[in-house]
This record gives C-alpha cells, sequence and structure tokens, in this order.
C-alpha cells in the first residue's frame, strides 16, 4: 500500500511540472510539435524512473535537466549531422 501511495505521489508531482516543461521546451526548441515530443520523452524517462526516485524532493529540476539534456543532444545531432536517429520523435 506504500509503494501506491509514492507513485500516485510522484505522479501528482509529475503532472504538476508538465506545463511548464512544455513551457520550456517550447522557448527552445521554437516549434510545437518539437516541444510537445521533447516533454513527452521527458515525462516518459521520469516516470519509467519512478521507482528509483528518492520522493518527490527536485523533480523540477530534474525534469527541467533532462529537457534541457535531450534538447541539446538532438540539437548537436541536428546541427552536426550525428547519427542517423531523427531528432525528437519521428512525426507521420
Amino acid at each position: 500500500m506504500k509503494q501506491a501511495t509514492q507513485v500516485e505521489s510522484f505522479e501528482r508531482a509529475l503532472l504538476a511540472h508538465v506545463e511548464v516543461c512544455y513551457s520550456v521546451a517550447l522557448a527552445l526548441t521554437r516549434d510545437p510539435y518539437d516541444a510537445r515530443d521533447l516533454t513527452r520523452d521527458v515525462v516518459t524517462w521520469a516516470w519509467n524512473r519512478r521507482k528509483s526516485a528518492d520522493g518527490n524532493t527536485g523533480i523540477k529540476r530534474k525534469l527541467l535537466t533532462a529537457l534541457r539534456a535531450r534538447f541539446l543532444q538532438d540539437y548537436r545531432r541536428r546541427a552536426f549531422g550525428l547519427g542517423n536517429q531523427a531528432p525528437f520523435a519521428e512525426r507521420s
């Protein structure tokens, strides 16, 4: 039961910062589709690591740090043509 409440608490904390993540992603990418994809990737990354999270301490900081790192990784991939991976999620 305790683990269920921890997951619920993490989910509430995560969802509380999704709009901030999207706003920052939009400012970085200047494209609403890329911002949406970047935000989704970071939120998914955080959700998949919820069991290793030490409570909800610093979740906003962790999300924004991960968002910035992912943006820079994909920006470099675009700018320098590194790798064959498409930046962010592929659009159909």
